[in-house]
């Protein structure tokens, strides 16, 4: 029943962001608060769920926090401008082999194992000449 009641406040949240009925974080509280009411917990249960979710998002969070704001200095910057030329300059502007250095760049960016790492450094360094 926890699964069946999980996998429809997921697919409420999608529902109701796709649909633009709601903002992303009235979404993301609301809904689950209320699955969890459905699903028979009380509310110190929930604040026990809150407050240990919170643990083990916040190192993350702050980790992305940081890493946006650092990328994104980097990119206004320039930092990346001479990759981005030397990928230009490398595959004489063919889309099809700029789409396999984009992916090769990914793939490097990668070996750290996290989809944070590869979309912060993949996408804010070859986004804008796309």
């Amino acid at each position: 029943m926890l699964t069946l009641i999980g996998l429809l406040i997921i697919l409420t949240i999608v529902v109701l962001l796709i649909l633009e009925k709601t903002s992303p974080i009235v979404a993301m509280v609301m809904v689950p608060l209320i699955g969890a009411l459905i699903a028979g917990f009380g509310i110190n249960d929930i604040q026990t769920f809150f407050e240990e979710g919170i643990i083990k998002v916040l190192p993350v969070a702050t980790m992305f926090i940081f890493a946006l704001l650092f990328f994104g200095i980097l990119q206004d910057t320039g930092f990346f401008e001479p990759v981005i030329k030397a990928l230009i300059k490398l595959t004489k502007g063919n889309v099809v082999t700029v789409s396999m250095g984009t992916a090769a760049i990914g793939r490097i960016s990668h070996l750290d194992g996290a989809g944070a790492t590869t979309f912060l450094l993949t996408v804010p360094a070859l986004l804008p000449h796309i």
